[in-house]
């Protein structure tokens, strides 16, 4: 059953709270207009290519239908802040060298002015590097490896989404945000469940793009994923992190023979790097329902865009 934010935010608060204290330093403001914010990645399926050259006016925005007026657009100029969080529970331990491998592919794809907190989750989460540009501190923090047993895969996902979500006064757009979550598809200690994360992601402007390890029972002679040798728990958390995915308009990744680690940070950071920024400002008065968005490009041919599906309009809950 869904649980308020409220209260999974008071439960985790004896275990984050000197973390965020640290971390979040941001002010609040009330805000009587609705700006709301979208990240757009933009495919082109014959090219294989993302588009990267469009303009405002290509763009148009429907809220529950209803063409809206956009106010904001940032193209190469709007740069990424980015979580980098990783499972380094004891069943992980085995691929940790392709793992740091893989993070330092990321942050080379990623431009001078893109910021990235490296955070590490086992039976807690911690941050290990705060958000920063600078790549040497970034590698030098993926070789700080905490030991751990259990898995808290729900509440980092959570305790991210609400600190990037907090990260920006309401009606600014100063950055792309999004999380890049590494995991082997196991929770076992978390105090929040795949609907409070979800609900968090309905109300958050963050792209999530979930990279989930497959177990060696899983795998092919070839080294391909079977999905059908993964066990109920492995396809419950898999399941939620393609709602996840989908939810907030980034993409779940299963890396695999044909599609390695390593190639898949790649990837991600070539997607984050050409993203487009929008937003549009709903006078309509949050009343805690749920709000489809659709964005298209009509003169372009076939193009694939992913964005966030939709928000939940309720007051600042923070």
């Amino acid at each position: 059953m869904f649980r308020p934010a409220a209260v999974i935010a008071v439960a985790l608060l004896t275990v984050i709270a000197p973390m965020l204290a640290e971390t979040q330093d941001v002010p609040r403001f009330e805000s009587q207009v609705n700006a709301v914010h979208l990240t757009v990645s933009v495919f082109n399926e014959e090219s294989r290519r993302y588009v990267s050259d469009l303009d405002r006016d290509a763009f148009t925005v429907s809220e529950d239908g209803v063409p809206q007026r956009i106010t904001f657009f940032f193209r190469d100029e709007l740069p990424i802040r980015a979580v980098l969080l990783l499972d380094m529970s004891g069943s992980v331990e085995p691929r940790i060298g392709e793992i740091q491998d893989a993070a330092r592919m990321f942050f080379k794809g990623l431009g001078p002015q893109d910021m990235v907190q490296v955070a590490m989750f086992h039976h807690s989460m911690s941050i290990v590097q705060d958000f920063t540009s600078d790549r040497a501190l970034l590698e030098s923090a993926i070789d700080d490896i905490p030991d751990g047993d259990e898995t808290s895969l729900y509440d980092s996902i959570y305790i991210s989404l609400r600190e990037l979500h907090d990260s920006e006064s309401p009606g600014e757009m100063k950055y792309r945000k999004a999380i890049v979550v590494l995991t082997d598809g196991i929770d076992t200690s978390s105090l929040a469940s795949a609907e409070d994360v979800l609900h968090e992601a309905r109300v958050a402007d963050v792209t999530a793009y979930p990279v989930v390890l497959s177990p060696p029972a899983a795998l092919s002679q070839t080294g391909n994923l079977l999905h059908s040798k993964l066990n109920a728990e492995q396809l419950e958390v898999r399941w939620f992190l393609g709602q996840l995915a989908e939810i907030t308009g980034g993409r779940l990744f299963e890396p695999d023979a044909q599609r390695p680690l390593g190639s898949t940070y790649e990837n991600i950071a070539r997607e984050l790097s050409v993203q487009y920024g929008i937003a549009y400002q709903t006078y309509r008065q949050l009343d805690d329902s749920y709000r489809r968005i659709t964005v298209r490009v009509p003169d372009r041919g076939t193009l694939l865009l992913r964005h966030r599906s939709g928000y939940l309009a309720v007051p600042d809950h923070r």
